[in-house]
């Protein structure tokens, strides 16, 4: 939710241009306009890296995020199951050598 919902609610991810795309690269480092508008193929390495990184880089940390989730729930639910068929089987076990003793007791 932190990576899609509040950023659209609140503007995070404004809907720009690819020019203010550029215009707002140049003012953090000038070093970009040469690079910038010196590319003259269809699609612009700056607006493309901007672009991947506000659009396509949440989406990817949320995929690896759920995976992750998924990987780990998998071996809690593993452990969990081993360590309850355990108990029943030290519980029968108990039970057994309860029963055991008794009959020992009684003769």
């Amino acid at each position: 939710t932190f990576m899609i919902i509040i950023p659209l609610l609140f503007d995070f991810w404004p809907e720009e241009t690819d020019q203010e795309l550029i215009d707002r690269l140049i003012s953090y480092n000038e070093d970009y306009e040469s690079f910038c508008y010196g590319y003259q193929k269809e699609v612009n390495p700056c607006v493309f890296m901007t672009k991947l990184v506000n659009y396509a880089v949440p989406g990817i940390v949320i995929c690896t995020m759920t995976l992750a989730i998924v990987i780990v729930s998998l071996f809690v639910s593993r452990s969990n199951r081993k360590a309850f068929v355990n108990k029943k089987i030290i519980k029968a076990f108990t039970k057994q050598r309860e029963e055991s003793l008794m009959k020992q007791k009684k003769e």
